[in-house]
């Protein structure tokens, strides 16, 4: 019987590509890459990781947490939700 190891990349990513300020509120852009187990390692097979990608678009009001995502996954029945919290910073 062999000790069999393996490495997985279980993480996320959220890149924000567009940002515009209107009227006190910042517009944003981002995308998100979430790769997160869909099985738990039993030691004989390998865990199967769920990749997801999202797109979101969202106005922000600075210095309040908003909710920009909100979903389940439906092969683990797990919940993601992201929450942004934006703040103005004034460039002299």
């Amino acid at each position: 019987m062999t000790n069999r190891r393996c490495s997985i990349d279980i993480d996320s990513d959220i890149d924000i590509y567009s940002v515009t300020r209107l009227e006190g509120y910042l517009i944003v852009k981002m995308r998100a890459n979430i790769s997160t187990l869909t099985t738990k390692p039993d030691g004989v097979n390998p865990p199967q990781v769920s990749h997801s990608v999202l797109s979101i678009s969202a106005i922000l009001a600075p210095d309040k947490p908003t909710v920009v995502y909100s979903g389940s996954d439906t092969m683990t029945g797990r919940k993601l939700e992201i929450v942004v919290t934006a703040k103005l910073i004034e460039v002299k």
